[in-house]
C-alpha cells in the first residue's frame, strides 16, 4: 500500500526570507534542504575561487512531502494562535518538515547548535521548580517563612541567605523562567521529567530535538514581536508552543487529526454562556468624504487593505468606491459595459500576494484592477457565480460561491484551471439564489459557511478540499437536516419552522480573528456570538455596542479589528434618544450633522 502524503509548495521567495528566522532560533539551514532544492531545480552554481558554491533562484518553488505530519492540524493550530505573520507561519512549517520528516537525530542536530543544552537547563529547572513546591507547600502547613541560602560549591564565595518574605524570590522566578519550559510547569510534571532522565526509565533520545524547538519557538515569537502585551501571553504561549511540539513528536494526548468527514471543533448550543457586556470596543471612527461622485447608500462589503479603503454599495447603485484610509474620496470605477468598466458587480476581494483588487462583475465576468482602480485584466465564467475571495500563495487563486441550482455549491479557480465537485447543497426547491459567507482562514485556506448548512468548512486551496471544521449541535431544532430539506418545495417550506418554532438556520455573518469564529443565527435573537476555538466556549452577546446600535450584516475585517458602516440618519436618530457619554461616543456625534452625508466608518475589537 502507498503510503499518503501530502505535498506542500514554498515559494522561494518565502523561503529564503524563513532562512535567517530558522538558522538564528533553531539552528536549520539551507543545507538541511538540498535535496529538496535540488529536486525542484532550484539551485544556481557558481565558483567563488576554488569552491563550487550555489545561490537559491527567484520565482521558484520547492515542493515539501508530507507523510508523518498532518499539515492541516499543524496550519490550524498555528493559525489559532492569531498573531502569527505568513514568514513565521512558513517558518514553523519548515520547522516541522526538517524534524518531522527528514527525521533528523539528536547528534546531526547538536552538530550543527548547541540547543541541547537547553535539555540540560529542562532538567534542572525540574530540580528547582520542585524544590520551589514543597517549600512553599511547607510554609502553608505550617505557617512559617522559608529563608533561602546560597552558595558556590568552589569556595570562591561566602553564602547568603534570604529571608524569602511572602515567598517572593519564589514567585518571581516561576514569573520568569516558568514560560522558557513549556514542558514542565507543575510538580508533576517536574517529578516526570526527573524519572525519564533515570537510566532504567529508557529516556528518549529526542528530548533534546523538542526542547530546542519549544525554545526556538518562543524566542521567535517573542523577538518578531509576535507576541502581544497581555498579561496571560507567557501561559498562552506556553501552550502554543506545547502543543507544537507535541504534534511534532507525534504525541498520543493530543487529539488525533481530523479526518475529511470529521469537524476539528463541536459548538453546542445548549453550552452558550450570555453576555450582558457589549462585545465590541470601539477603536476608532472616520467619516467618508462626501462628494457628488462619492456618494453612498448604503454599504455592502467594506475592506481595508493598507492605505486604501475600498467599498462595494448595495443596489440599486451597486459601485465600487476606493477611498484613503482617513475616508479621503479617491476614485470609483466606471460603470458600463467595457472591459475596464463594471456593470453590475457582485463582490469584491484583494489579492494580497500581488495588491490587486478582483471584482465579481454581473455574476460571469472576474475582474482585475490595481489598488487605485484600473483596469488590468478580465475573465469570462462559464456560469452564474455570487461570491469570491482570494487565496493562494500566488494571489491568482479564487474561490466561488455557486448558484445552487449549478451541479455544485463551490468551486475553486486557479488560474486556467477550475477545481469543480468540492461541495454539493442537500437544497434542490427552486426559487432562491443561494449564497454563503466566506471569512479568509490565513493564506491558503478560506472557511465557509453555506446556507441550509449546520458546518463551518474550511477550504483549503493546496489539497483543493473542502473539509468540515466547525459543526453546530442544535439539538433537534436544526432547520437544516437532510431529510427536512429534500422535502422542501420552496423557500417558505424551509423557513417556516425558524420563524414559528425558534429553529436554527446555520450560522452566518461570518468572520474569523485570532481563533475566535465570530457569527450570527438570527437578525436579531442571538445576533451576536463568539466561538473560541482555544477554550471551546461559546458566548452570546446582547449588544454589539455601548453607545452604537446594533449592526446586524456581515462585519468587514483588519487584522484584528472589526469594521462597521453606519449610515447618519441611523446613528442621529440613535444619539437623540441614548446620548453618548464617552468622548468616542461624542466625536461619533459630532460626526452626524448632516443626515445627507456618506457613512461613517467604525473599527472596533473584542472587548
Amino acid at each position: 500500500m502507498q503510503e499518503e502524503q501530502t505535498f506542500y509548495p514554498v515559494t522561494t521567495e518565502y523561503f529564503t526570507a524563513c532562512l535567517p528566522l530558522l538558522e538564528k532560533y533553531f539552528g536549520i539551514t539551507a543545507g538541511y534542504f538540498n535535496k529538496e532544492l535540488s529536486n525542484a531545480k532550484c539551485l544556481i552554481p557558481h565558483r567563488e575561487g576554488n569552491i563550487l558554491k550555489y545561490s537559491i533562484k527567484e520565482d521558484c518553488n520547492l515542493v515539501l512531502p508530507f507523510r508523518h505530519l498532518e499539515c492541516h492540524d499543524l496550519l490550524s493550530l498555528i493559525n489559532s494562535y492569531g498573531t502569527i505573520t505568513p514568514i513565521i507561519e512558513e517558518a514553523l512549517l519548515l520547522v516541522a518538515y526538517c524534524i518531522r520528516e527528514r527525521q533528523i537525530d539528536e547528534n546531526e542536530y547538536n552538530d550543527l547548535v548547541q540547543f541541547h543544552t537547553w535539555d540540560i537547563y529542562q532538567s534542572e529547572w525540574a530540580h528547582l521548580l520542585l524544590f520551589m513546591e514543597q517549600m512553599e507547600a511547607r510554609t502553608l502547613q505550617g505557617n512559617e517563612q522559608t529563608a533561602i541560602t546560597i552558595r558556590t560549591n568552589n569556595g570562591e564565595a561566602e553564602k547568603i541567605s534570604i529571608p524569602n518574605s511572602d515567598n517572593w524570590l519564589f514567585r518571581l522566578i516561576k514569573k520568569e523562567l516558568a514560560s522558557y519550559f513549556p514542558e514542565v510547569q507543575t510538580a508533576e510534571k517536574a517529578r516526570q521529567d526527573i524519572q525519564r532522565r533515570k537510566p532504567s526509565a529508557g529516556r528518549k533520545k529526542d528530548n533534546a530535538i523538542y526542547s530546542a524547538v519549544a525554545y526556538g519557538i518562543y524566542r521567535m515569537l517573542h523577538e518578531e514581536n509576535a507576541i502581544p502585551s497581555q498579561p496571560d501571553m507567557p501561559n498562552e504561549l506556553c501552550q502554543f508552543s506545547a502543543a507544537i511540539v507535541a504534534i511534532l513528536g507525534g504525541c498520543n494526548q493530543q487529539p488525533a487529526p481530523a479526518t475529511r468527514h470529521t469537524p476539528k471543533y463541536t459548538v453546542d448550543i445548549a453550552n452558550k454562556q450570555y453576555s450582558e457586556k457589549a462585545a465590541l470596543q470601539v477603536v476608532d471612527a472616520i467619516k467618508l468624504q462626501t462628494t457628488k461622485k462619492s456618494l453612498i447608500n448604503q454599504i455592502a462589503k467594506i475592506i481595508k487593505y493598507g492605505d486604501y479603503l475600498f467599498i462595494l454599495t448595495q443596489v440599486p447603485q451597486n459601485n465600487i468606491l476606493i477611498f484613503k484610509t482617513d475616508g479621503t474620496f479617491l476614485t470609483k470605477i466606471t460603470k458600463g459595459r467595457a472591459n475596464n468598466e463594471v456593470i453590475y458587480p457582485t463582490d469584491i476581494s484583494i489579492d494580497e500576494m500581488n495588491d490587486r483588487l478582483f471584482v465579481l462583475d454581473f455574476y460571469r465576468t472576474f475582474k482585475v484592477f490595481s489598488l487605485d482602480g484600473k483596469y488590468l485584466s478580465h475573465t469570462p465564467l462559464s456560469h452564474p457565480l455570487f461570491n469570491l475571495e482570494s487565496v493562494g500563495n500566488q494571489g491568482a487563486c479564487l474561490f466561488y460561491c455557486l448558484n445552487m441550482t449549478s451541479k455544485n455549491q463551490f468551486t475553486g479557480y486557479y488560474g486556467k484551471d477550475e477545481l469543480t465537485g468540492i461541495y454539493k447543497c442537500p437544497y434542490s426547491a427552486k426559487g432562491y439564489a443561494n449564497l454563503a459567507y466566506l471569512s479568509k482562514f490565513h493564506q491558503d485556506s478560506i472557511l465557509v459557511a453555506p446556507f441550509f448548512s449546520d458546518t463551518v468548512y474550511l477550504f483549503n486551496m493546496r489539497t483543493a478540499a473542502l473539509d468540515p471544521y466547525i459543526i453546530f449541535d442544535f439539538h433537534g431544532k436544526s432547520a437544516n437536516q437532510i431529510d427536512r430539506i429534500r422535502e422542501c418545495k420552496s423557500l417558505n417550506d424551509y423557513l417556516e419552522p425558524i420563524e414559528t418554532e425558534g429553529f436554527y438556520s446555520g450560522p452566518m455573518n461570518l468572520v474569523f480573528i485570532n481563533g475566535k469564529l465570530w457569527f450570527g443565527f438570527r437578525k436579531t435573537e442571538d445576533a451576536f456570538n463568539m466561538f473560541d476555538t482555544r477554550t471551546q466556549t461559546l458566548t452570546t452577546y446582547e449588544k454589539l455596542f455601548d453607545e452604537l446600535p446594533n449592526y446586524y450584516g456581515k462585519a468587514g475585517q483588519n487584522g484584528e479589528l472589526l469594521i462597521y458602516p453606519f449610515e447618519i440618519p441611523r446613528l442621529k436618530e440613535h444619539f437623540e434618544k441614548h446620548p453618548p457619554g464617552t468622548e468616542q461616543g461624542k466625536r461619533i456625534e459630532a460626526m452626524c450633522a448632516n443626515e445627507d452625508d456618506n457613512p461613517i466608518i467604525v473599527f472596533a475589537k473584542f472587548s
